[in-house]
């Protein structure tokens, strides 16, 4: 893979994540659940979750799937013909 390539897959990779901290920033909200609940039922630091809902800061997908998981919710990543 050549790297513009290489740099836009990142980007693509990079804007899901941030997507899917977003999807679950707002899953929380809705569920009125905080931060430190949400680390309990990951078995989680709470200073963990700083980290976790930050766009910045990539996470690894098991830990996205794991956080929605702790909500009730299932994560779906999908790829479709343009």
């Amino acid at each position: 893979m050549s790297g513009l390539a290489h740099s836009v897959a990142d980007a693509d990779v990079y804007s899901a994540m941030a997507t899917a901290k977003a999807l679950l920033s707002a899953e929380l909200r809705r569920q009125n659940m905080s931060n430190a609940e949400l680390a309990r039922r990951m078995g989680k630091f709470p200073q963990e979750m700083t980290k976790l809902l930050n766009p910045a800061v990539y996470t690894k997908l098991g830990t996205l799937e794991a956080a929605f998981a702790a909500l009730g919710k299932r994560l779906v990543v999908s790829v479709e013909d343009a």
